[in-house]
Formats: structure tokens, sequence, C-alpha cells
């Protein structure tokens, strides 16, 4: 049925396409992608110690709602997660920003 023309073209396409160094580079290149990337979320999942969150909110409402869901969760009675709220307005928080500062690029607090 196939004749040798079409035979050779099928051929010649075929080795463009696998041959090329966008097909190689990706065949090799995407999965060591999807592989870092699984493997920065596993690093970031498995941290050991115990991590620090500060929680800001704008309003006393939104700081009791957090309270209220996130202390009777499992993230603090694992100890994995220490949280603490505050309740401040946007000045407020430049200036909180301004001292936690150092803190926050050390990774002491998240």
């Amino acid at each position: 049925m196939l004749n040798n023309r079409v035979i050779a073209l099928i051929k010649r396409e075929l080795r463009e396409k696998l041959f090329s160094r966008t097909f190689i580079f990706m065949t090799i290149l995407f999965p060591a992608l999807m592989f870092g990337i699984i493997g920065i979320q596993v690093l970031l999942r498995s941290d050991e110690g115990n991590s620090k969150i500060e929680l800001v909110t704008e309003t006393g409402k939104l700081t009791t709602a957090f309270q209220d869901e996130l202390l009777s969760s499992d993230l603090i009675k694992n100890g994995k997660f220490a949280f603490t709220f505050y309740t401040m307005g946007r000045d407020d928080l430049k200036d909180f920003l301004n001292q936690k500062k150092q803190e926050l690029l050390d990774g002491k607090i998240t």
C-alpha cells in the first residue's frame, strides 16, 4: 500500500522532529524540571522545626474568627506551628513590618 516515496517522507519527517534540539532538550529538561518542582515542595513541607506564624488582620472580628479556627485545628495540636495574632491598621502594619523585617529575612517568623 505504501510506496517507497511515502515511507521515505515519513522517515525524513520523524528524523527531523525526533532529532531536533527542542525535542531533545524538552525530553531531558522537562522531567528534570518536574522533579525539581516536586523536590522543592517536599523540602518545604518537611521542615522539621516549628514554624512561627504572625497573623495580622485589620479588624478584631477577623482576628477572632482566625483564632477560633486555627487554634482548634490539628496544626496547633501537632506543635508544628505557633500562631500569634495581631489587629492593626495599615499605618501600624508598616511600622510592624519595619520592626519585624530582620526576623522575616532570617526566617524566624513566617
